[in-house]
């Protein structure tokens, strides 16, 4: 799964963060805070993914705020990075349980400190009780009305929920909520003024490296979305160059590894892009590459891959399972293929 909704970069973090959370290794990164509408440095030990209304969130300890905090991977801004080069940064609490995250409304997503007290009209009464009910309590009011009690992390969110109910919702209390939906109804009051002003179509200039007209719109092409066996050969080439690279610490001259692999500028990005995705579970991604604007490519100084190059770590159960197979069924396997694994 990719993070098809922020594009590429989007699914370059997730793959960054998932590899973290196997590896338990902490994280920096910019995020976004959009109540606060400011950008600032976190530190955090991701513990869970978690993809709820359409956003990857990632749970974890915040250094900065030394609790549990929830961030959502559409805001972060830049690389992330790891904190340190030890092969493990933390242990993840026993009693940690993403479930109970799993089963919060958008607007609880964080510490709630304050309850909503918000009147539903008796025409929705029904479907709020049903639909919403579990992310709160509900008591009785007049004419078949009834009043939603909701703990919330997030004003805005909340904000957000009741607007969309129009007519049949009204905020109650307490007023910082009050005054968060009087201000986004004035706001979407004054964006509504006047006559609509379109922008002017952009068009984009062509590129070289563009394909013809005739071969882009032609039905082989759309259906590349499988790689080609001769595309999987370069993939596995342009892979072992930047694994190399990242070992050794350079970075490499995508003109020249454009030549080198006869490839344009666009070929190239696309490659990139699928490398930094691909993956052979359990955290193990082959790498992670990133294209400056300098024109240098940077591989991550701890590729993914180093995960084929380990023994591997069985507890003694495994190996004796291990073991047990080998001594099972080696006789009908080829000849000299399990000496050495045993």
């Amino acid at each position: 799964m990719t993070g098809s909704a922020g594009g590429h970069e989007l699914s370059q973090r997730l793959a960054k963060v998932e590899t973290a959370i196997f590896r338990n290794k902490t994280i920096t990164f910019d995020y976004y805070t959009m109540q606060r509408d400011e950008l600032g440095a976190r530190k955090v030990d991701p513990y869970h993914l978690l993809f709820q209304g359409g956003q990857f969130y990632v749970l974890g300890h915040s250094h900065e705020r030394g609790a549990l905090r929830v961030f959502r991977l559409s805001r972060i801004r830049g690389k992330v990075a790891y904190a340190s080069k030890a092969e493990h940064d933390f242990k993840r609490p026993a009693d940690f349980d993403p479930r109970a995250y799993a089963n919060r409304a958008d607007w609880q997503f964080g510490d709630a400190t304050r309850t909503a007290d918000i009147w539903i009209s008796d025409r929705i009464a029904w479907q709020v009780e049903r639909n919403f009910g579990r992310f709160g309590t509900v008591t009785q009011a007049e004419d078949g009305a009834i009043v939603f009690h909701t703990p919330y992390a997030n004003a805005r969110q909340l904000a957000s929920w009741v607007l969309r109910l129009g007519e049949h919702a009204r905020v109650l209390g307490p007023e910082e909520l009050q005054g968060e939906v009087a201000e986004r109804v004035e706001l979407l009051a004054a964006r509504h003024e006047g006559e609509l002003e379109l922008a002017e179509p952009v068009r984009r200039a062509p590129r070289a490296e563009d394909p013809e007209p005739a071969r882009a719109e032609s039905s082989g092409d759309r259906r590349e979305a499988a790689i080609r066996p001769e595309r999987f050969a370069r993939l596995v080439t342009l892979a072992s160059i930047l694994i190399a690279a990242g070992r050794s610490g350079t970075r490499l001259d995508a003109a020249e590894l454009r030549d080198r692999l006869q490839l344009s500028e666009q070929e190239l990005r696309e490659d990139l892009n699928v490398l930094n995705v691909v993956n052979f579970g359990g955290g193990s991604y082959v790498l992670y590459a990133e294209l400056h604007d300098d024109g240098t490519i940077e591989v991550d100084p701890e590729p993914y891959s180093d995960n084929f190059d380990r023994p591997a770590r069985l507890l003694p159960v495994e190996a004796k399972a291990l073991v047990a197979a080998i001594d099972l069924i080696g006789d009908h396997l080829p000849e000299g293929a399990l000496t050495s694994a045993r």
